[in-house]
């Protein structure tokens, strides 16, 4: 029995009972609706991240290709640009056509009652008071502290319902976002050969029209007719400046998967809900130039390729092998993976596979090692390995006679 026991009633107890249960439960319906929102968030977020490097690598790949044989092509007066893909002619100018990223300013996502949820649960503290009067006080102490309650569960049910709904939001951009991934997984799947084989044919018959034959011409109609279709996806906004689902994407990914035979289930894409509490948060995309950190890899990449192999950078692509289109050998491989172990600071361990087959692998592997938060760490731990076998070793070798 606590000290104040013998000074309150009966009834004054059960309140502040019931009260302190009807707490604890607001406590943890807000807590438990707030874990799941922070779930559905970070699972989101890496859906983002996930397409936007693969429209990185799209741009970097497919479309630089594409763009670079169209422009020779375009050149002649009998080929020329649908007006839809008119903005690939900046390509020349080595300016980016368009910007190929996600917004991922999670910004749409805070709101007022995001910030303030977790004091939605009233905690009560009944202070010091004197002995004299405690029973009278406690029981209208405890009536207040049952209202309390009893309002505390109430804004709990309403921010449960908040966090919920913003939940769903989460779930509806990750599924559009998985969707527009696959999509130009598939489209790219189709559209790559076309473009190799767009640029073997201008390397070989030139930009005179007289020397394309009917299948080269099907090839070139072809290409561009995916060129656009892959383009639509990549200029798509998920969100508007509102932080709104848009309608287009909901349509877009409905009807690209219909086209391409990829699985859709069209209630897990939402329709055109926003976030509750609207009026609470501002949301606009940001103007700073994106971070796109595929393009920066591979540029980087390409850099390091084609000095130590003398090569020209226009004769290097997403696709090209190392070995079999460049010509590199195994010297120059290991070479090559100490210098790339050495510019992005990470670790390539003997079971890394066979990075160093393309350009495209050897991006893959730089890209997803920047996603490890000990990078770093391994990278450091790896150099005083080698210097201390390094040292072991030269123990081991014979003095030379001096």
């Amino acid at each position: 029995m606590g000290i104040f026991d013998i000074f309150l009633s009966d009834d004054t107890k059960d309140r502040l009972d019931e009260a302190k249960k009807t707490n604890e439960i607001a406590e943890y319906i807000v807590e438990a609706a707030e874990e799941k929102y922070e779930e559905a968030q970070k699972s989101c977020e890496k859906a983002l991240k996930q397409l936007d490097r693969e429209k990185q690598k799209i741009y970097k790949g497919s479309i630089a290709i594409f763009a670079e044989s169209f422009l020779q092509l375009n050149s002649n007066a009998n080929f020329h640009f649908p007006k839809e893909l008119q903005e690939l002619t900046k390509y020349s100018k080595g300016t980016e056509f368009f910007y190929p990223y996600v917004d991922i300013n999670t910004s749409v996502w805070s709101s007022s009652w995001g910030r303030d949820a977790a004091t939605v649960a009233a905690t009560v503290g009944l202070g010091y008071i004197g002995i004299l009067g405690v029973r009278s006080y406690m029981k209208g102490k405890s009536k207040k502290v049952l209202d309390q309650a009893n309002e505390a569960y109430e804004k709990a049910t309403v921010v449960e319902a908040q966090y919920e709904a913003a939940t769903d939001i989460c779930g509806y951009i990750e599924k559009r976002a998985q969707m527009f991934h696959a999509v130009l997984l598939k489209l790219n799947e189709k559209f790559v050969p076309l473009v190799l084989k767009i640029q073997k044919a201008v390397a070989q018959k030139g930009t005179n029209h007289r020397a394309y034959n009917q299948q080269d011409m099907k090839v070139l109609a072809a290409a561009s007719a995916l060129a656009l279709s892959i383009k639509s996806v990549l200029d798509v906004a998920i969100i508007d400046k509102k932080g709104m689902l848009t309608q287009e994407s909901r349509k877009m990914a409905i009807e690209m998967s219909s086209q391409l035979c990829l699985p859709c289930d069209v209630e897990s894409l939402g329709n055109t809900q926003g976030l509750p509490d609207e009026d609470a948060y501002d949301y606009e995309p940001s103007n700073e130039k994106p971070k796109l950190e595929y393009c920066y890899a591979f540029d980087r990449i390409v850099g390091i390729v084609s000095k130590r192999l003398h090569i020209d950078k226009s004769r290097i692509n997403m696709y090209s092998n190392l070995q079999n289109d460049l010509g590199a050998k195994q010297s120059d491989i290991e070479a090559l993976k100490n210098e790339i172990v050495s510019a992005f600071r990470i670790r390539i361990s003997k079971n890394s596979g066979d990075i160093f087959a393309t350009i495209e692998s050897l991006a893959d592997f730089v890209v997803s090692c920047n996603d490890d938060t000990f990078r770093e760490v391994k990278y450091l731990a790896s150099k005083a390995k080698d210097s201390v076998l390094s040292f072991l070793k030269s123990l081991d070798e014979p003095a030379s006679d001096s």
